[in-house]
């Protein structure tokens, strides 16, 4: 019956459920460790807890910009430019070896 209910669906929504998992599992798998690995780093609880809150804020107050430039550049080529971008940052706070490569 799911794979029925799959078949029937069409363009973004498909493409969400096929691509979403890709994204979810290895984030999931990255803010996990992430404070693991902070916390290897000397970084204390404290700053672990406003590292995390800084990036959070920062996602929130950054989506308004993220929404205009979306408009303005189109859905297709504005995901793949912020996709790369945060895979590129994400890449850099694992290869740093001090607190101030996660700030």
């Amino acid at each position: 019956m799911a794979s029925n209910s799959f078949r029937q669906l069409t363009g973004n929504a498909k493409g969400r459920l096929i691509y979403e998992p890709l994204f979810l599992i290895p984030y999931s798998m990255f803010v996990t460790y992430s404070s693991i690995f902070m916390y290897e780093l000397g970084v204390t609880e404290t700053g672990i807890g406003w590292i995390t809150t800084i990036g959070l804020l920062v996602q929130v107050l950054s989506s308004f910009l993220s929404g205009y430039l979306t408009d303005r550049m189109g859905r297709k080529r504005a995901l793949l430019y912020f996709d790369v971008l945060s895979g590129a940052s994400l890449h850099c706070c694992g290869q740093s070896r001090k607190i101030s490569g996660f700030s």
